[in-house]
């Protein structure tokens, strides 16, 4: 009689538990990349987000548009391009000068500020969601009246929390005694002490806590986490119909050399690539497959594709770009500028702009 045979053989364990480690591991790997595709997707997102809410700001606040200089007068940008970027020109110590510089250039407008102060800028310009709890901590005793705009939080001085015109804005989020009730206040004092205030009329949100809010109860100090910022580049018509791009960063570096610097670029009408010099001692340019070239007198911008090899010492490359270069016109030395950090740039529809 032949015996049954019970279980299974060492082999048969062996091969089951490679087959079965093959699959863990094929498994396994899939976990960094939902990571790095999640990371990705959250960035598209949110640039997508603040696009349209630039978009919208444009369209709510056109003074932005039809004064992009901030001098009061309208129509004084009609022919022309420009770019609009306040943080860039206000938050960076080496921010571009209004023209190009030293390159034989035509007279070309690259940055304006829109007049605007730098608070005001990181208030406008910066997608608003994100904020950093700095410091939280129960007011000393208060009592509210229609004109109260100060109150004590007890150890913030020591946390040496600093508002000065380098830095991102300052808010304290104002809690009533029952919990049932808050209201934000831009900070002004810098750094800040115990006693704070919002008083100062230069900043946003600085009017009085309501009559009906009762005594202060938790203040959060919270500062702004510049992640996600935008400009926009503009191409202005006679008849004051501009195309607008909006570009949206994440993380931008604004006081970084590179994206401070305009670089000859060999531009030309119908041509797919161009052939990018700098001097030596000048910060080589931000090269990577994917992020955008800047046309710094068409204002077009160019997602590159590729870029030849630069050796140690080496003072030169040759772009592809996604599309032919479109112009309208190549200047005497054509100029082009690159940012880090970009995460896409959206061309919108024209808006038309107010003329004298």
């Amino acid at each position: 009689m032949t015996a049954i045979r019970r279980g299974a053989t060492l082999m048969e364990v062996l091969v089951a538990m490679l087959i079965m480690s093959i699959g863990l591991i094929g498994t396994a790997a899939l976990f960094p990349i939902s990571i790095v595709r999640s990371v990705q997707a959250n960035v598209l997102t949110n640039g997508t987000t603040l696009r349209f809410n630039a978009e919208s700001f444009l369209r709510t606040f056109p003074q932005i548009l039809n004064d992009p200089d901030g001098n009061g007068t309208l129509g004084d940008q009609i022919n022309s391009s420009f770019i609009v970027d306040p943080l860039g020109m206000l938050a960076s110590p080496n921010a571009l000068p209004a023209t190009v510089g030293s390159l034989p250039t035509p007279t070309v407008n690259l940055r304006y500020s829109c007049g605007l102060t730098l608070v005001k800028a990181q208030y406008l310009f910066i997608l608003p969601d994100n904020w950093v709890n700095r410091y939280e901590q129960f007011a000393s005793a208060s009592t509210t009246t229609s004109s109260q705009t100060n109150c004590t939080v007890p150890g913030l001085g020591a946390q040496n929390i600093v508002t000065a015109t380098t830095a991102t804005s300052v808010r304290a989020v104002i809690f009533n005694g029952t919990g049932t009730q808050s209201q934000t206040r831009i900070m002004s004092a810098s750094p800040l002490a115990d006693a704070i205030s919002w008083a100062d009329a230069t900043k946003y949100n600085s009017n009085a806590l309501p009559t009906n809010f009762g005594p202060i109860g938790n203040v959060r100090i919270e500062s702004q986490d510049a992640r996600y910022t935008w400009l926009y580049t503009a191409n202005q018509a006679s008849n004051g119909l501009t195309a607008i791009s909006i570009v949206a960063f994440f993380k931008r570096a604004t006081g970084d050399p590179s994206e401070n610097t305009t670089y000859t670029c060999g531009f030309s009408i119908g041509s797919q690539t161009a052939a990018v010099s700098w001097a030596a001692g000048t910060p080589a340019p931000y090269l990577k497959k994917g992020s955008y070239v800047l046309d710094a007198v068409n204002m077009q911008w160019y997602r590159i594709v590729n870029f030849t090899d630069v050796p140690a010492g080496g003072l030169s490359t040759t772009l592809t770009f996604d599309r032919v270069f479109a112009g309208p016109g190549v200047p005497a030395v054509p100029s082009a500028i690159f940012m880090k950090g970009i995460v896409d740039v959206y061309p919108i529809a024209s808006i038309q702009a107010q003329l004298p």
